[in-house]
């Protein structure tokens, strides 16, 4: 598995010690814990994890930009330097966080792509996406998609758009898809995957991964559960590879 990134939330005396908080949070779910008691009901999501992700930062609300309480890790999970933006960390306290912020900027560039693919998409017969296709073959599937992908890209839109290495670039390869949900549905879910890593790890020791549940759920919940958090509540993004 390549390496991939997680929200881990925790209430307000991680702050006493993040790195030890952050430890016993993810102890449940490493693959070389010891299984011999009977109490262990945790998983094998990880073998390392290191604070920090190149993905996905967070916002810092204005005008707290150096509190010492941000989570910031100066070093990549492979140890090279990293830029640090006074705008941007890897976590902390929720109340230094500007979730809501994050999610507008989100929206916004949303927002603009949505008006760049009609403006595109608009010359050409409608489209159907991948997984449509996939669905109407009983041969297909999302990792065998076979006759169904062949299909998909016959279409006058979809040939278009794998003509022009700048479009899909921009666009996506599944776009007839993505775009497909709707203009409201394509931006709200672009706002909730600007706060949303591959899984989350919850207060109450839930491990909650995207491959769990449908995407736009996953990123729904991920959204609202950080939304309900306490101000003073904890959350900090990780880089775990299994």
């Amino acid at each position: 598995m390549s390496r991939e990134q997680l929200i881990v939330c925790m209430d307000a005396s991680a702050a006493t010690d993040i790195n030890q908080a952050i430890s016993a949070a993810m102890a449940p779910f490493d693959r070389n814990r010891d299984l011999s008691s009977d109490q262990d009901k945790g998983g094998e999501e990880w073998d390392s994890w290191d604070v920090g992700s190149t993905k996905l930062e967070f916002l810092v609300r204005v005008g707290h930009e150096n509190d010492p309480r941000l989570v910031r890790n100066p070093k990549t999970p492979r140890g090279e330097l990293r830029p640090l933006t006074p705008g941007l960390c890897d976590g902390g306290p929720l109340g230094l966080l500007d979730l809501r912020e994050q999610k507008l900027q989100a929206a916004a560039a949303a927002q603009k792509l949505w008006n760049q693919w009609t403006e595109f998409s608009q010359g050409f017969p409608t489209a159907q996406g991948l997984d449509d296709l996939i669905a109407a073959d009983p041969h297909a599937s999302e990792q065998v998609p076979g006759p169904a992908w062949h299909a998909y890209r016959r279409q006058p839109l979809v040939q278009a758009l794998f003509a022009d290495h700048d479009l899909r670039d921009r666009f996506g390869d599944n776009a007839v898809g993505n775009f497909g949900v709707g203009e409201d549905a394509f931006i709200h879910r672009k706002a909730n995957e600007s706060v949303t890593a591959d899984a989350l790890l919850t207060i109450d020791g839930r491990w909650l991964a995207w491959d769990s549940m449908r995407h736009d759920p996953y990123v729904q919940l991920v959204g609202d559960y950080l939304d309900r958090l306490p101000q003073n509540a904890i959350a900090v993004v990780v880089t775990y590879h299994c």
